[in-house]
């Protein structure tokens, strides 16, 4: 009797000492699409090196719980949740001391990114300056846009080619534009922002412009919150000298647009123009926008400059397709924008 209780505590020790191998779709941290297939492959060995049957073999996500059993598992991306899974592969009769091997990687849904954007000026049909956006195929993540912009009074064209890069906490475009009237030049505009709760918040941008001539110029923008994590206002440094050279402040409404915008030109305390915003929603959306633009004349009194008008209007998933704008709030529409999605 002895000698069976014996037998079967050398068979556990043994059968603890069993480890796992897995590779996932060629590489471990891959972002999978969701219209993609996740390729699970793996194998279970004894300590003697002897392969393990695949039907002792189990899959478990750390989200999804398991998944299915075998050495090799094809999963739709679809049936998986979205986020950051574990997948590890498992003994199904051995105990949890054995040596599990896992293995990380991404669920990315498909989400509708803007495709096209085409603007006509006159609202006569005419698409005078067309802007095609192209997204990473793997993360969505924009990776550079085109435009194609017709030059009033000539038949020239000005093409525009700008392209991004992110590193996680920045993003820096790079832009090429030829434009046959005026020559060429080239094109940099540095975006950098840190991380607050929620969306990215921008801390501060910086624009750089490199013409054939006179040569570069440069100037950064600071960002400033409040408490609540509101913008309350933008101060300019247009001269390199990390002063501000104009300062701009914001009035935000409850659901983050801006309603006021008041503009200190030359940072002497005295707001010199200002921009009223009359928003009107419906279900959460803006659906109309009346803006008016005024300036402090020489007797401290502000006088209206311009005023204009904008329609906004939405597809069934909240995306906005269409922007009309009345330029003198006239009733006749001076400026149509079509935005276009596509699923990236």
């Amino acid at each position: 009797m002895m000698k069976n209780a014996l037998s079967v505590i050398v068979l556990v020790l043994f059968l603890c000492s069993c480890k796992t191998t897995i590779t996932v779709n060629g590489e471990d941290g891959k972002i999978i699409r969701e219209d993609w297939t996740v390729w699970l492959e793996g194998e279970g060995v004894d300590n003697s090196g002897n392969e393990v049957d695949g039907s002792n073999l189990v899959w478990v996500s750390d989200i999804d719980g398991e998944l299915g059993s075998g050495n090799l598992l094809k999963i739709p991306g679809s049936d998986l949740t979205e986020g950051d899974h574990e997948i590890t592969l498992k003994f199904k009769s051995y105990n949890s001391s054995a040596e599990n091997d896992s293995v990380n990687l991404t669920i990315r849904y498909l989400k509708p990114v803007l495709a096209k954007k085409e603007k006509d000026y006159g609202a006569d049909g005419t698409t005078d300056q067309l802007i095609i956006y192209s997204h990473d195929a793997t993360t969505g993540v924009l990776s550079s846009r085109s435009e194609s912009q017709l030059i009033p009074n000539s038949q020239a064209t000005a093409l525009y080619h700008y392209f991004y890069r992110y590193d996680g906490k920045s993003e820096w475009i790079k832009g090429d534009t030829t434009v046959p009237v005026t020559g060429e030049y080239d094109y940099l505009e540095g975006f950098s922002w840190y991380y607050g709760a929620g969306e990215p918040r921008i801390d501060s941008k910086t624009y750089q412009y490199e013409w054939s001539t006179p040569g570069m110029f440069q100037h950064t923008h600071h960002y400033k919150y409040n408490d609540n994590g509101i913008l309350g206002s933008i101060e300019k440094d247009t001269s390199g000298d990390n002063i501000p050279d104009e300062i701009t402040y914001h009035t935000i409404d409850s659901l983050g647009d801006v309603i006021i915008e008041e503009e200190d030109l030359d940072v002497d305390g005295v707001i010199d123009a200002r921009t009223n915003y009359f928003n009107t929603y419906k279900d959460g959306k803006l659906i109309e926008k009346v803006v008016i633009i005024s300036e402090r004349n020489g007797d401290d009194v502000f006088e209206t400059e311009s005023k204009f008008k904008k329609f906004y209007t939405y597809d069934d998933d909240g995306n906005k397709t269409m922007v009309e704008v009345d330029q003198d709030i006239d009733l006749t529409l001076d400026a149509i924008t079509h935005y276009t999605y596509e699923l990236r």
